[in-house]
């Protein structure tokens, strides 16, 4: 048996961490679609994540919430998996001789799925997330009496350590405009 794999258009992905703000116009359209036409500007800021679960409590099950997204062109949902720590290009890592890789992946929870996104948005929003680690960082300094927490600060507020997003993709089967799981599918062929 021959199968395609479909090539994803990112630009047809819901962003699961993303306000529908801040989705591609493809996606906002979309969503508008589903409700009448328009989106209120008081909807603007739910995340993806969230406008989906409204979704599904609309539509009743989360099988049918991503048949409505199919059958509206979304393809799939792009989520925050994780994150990687790097030295930016230039940086001289050896000016933090306390630093430690471990204190910021520990400290900031760059393992754990649940702290990514705030994590990310240091880099993808910007300042004010950003300062709000740094302002948390120098807190544990002080409260510890460790330096490695305000290399940490140093490092991060004078950009020599990047942090990047991985994303994980969750992906629908279209098959006569509807969301196919394995077994729907198995069901349909059987029934050929």
């Amino acid at each position: 048996m021959n199968s395609t794999v479909p090539i994803l258009d990112e630009d047809r992905m819901l962003l699961w961490d993303d306000p529908i703000a801040d989705q591609s116009d493809f996606v906002r359209v979309a969503i508008a679609n589903l409700y009448g036409g328009e989106i209120f500007p008081h909807h603007e800021e739910i995340l993806g994540r969230d406008w989906f679960d409204l979704l599904q409590k609309n539509t009743g099950t989360k099988r049918s919430a991503e048949n409505s997204l199919v059958y509206h062109g979304i393809q799939g949902i792009k989520k925050i998996s994780g994150g990687t720590l790097r030295w930016a290009d230039g940086a001289d890592p050896s000016k933090y001789h306390h630093l430690t890789a471990g204190i910021i992946r520990n400290y900031l929870g760059i393992d754990r799925p649940e702290c990514c996104e705030k994590l990310v948005s240091i880099s993808i929003v910007g300042n004010t997330r950003k300062l709000e680690v740094i302002t948390k960082l120098h807190e544990a300094a002080e409260a510890s009496g460790f330096r490695q927490y305000l290399d940490a600060a140093k490092a991060l507020s004078c950009g020599d350590i990047t942090l990047s997003a991985n994303y994980s993709y969750t992906t629908f089967s279209i098959k006569n405009n509807h969301a196919d799981t394995s077994s729907d599918l198995d069901e349909f062929i059987s029934s050929m």
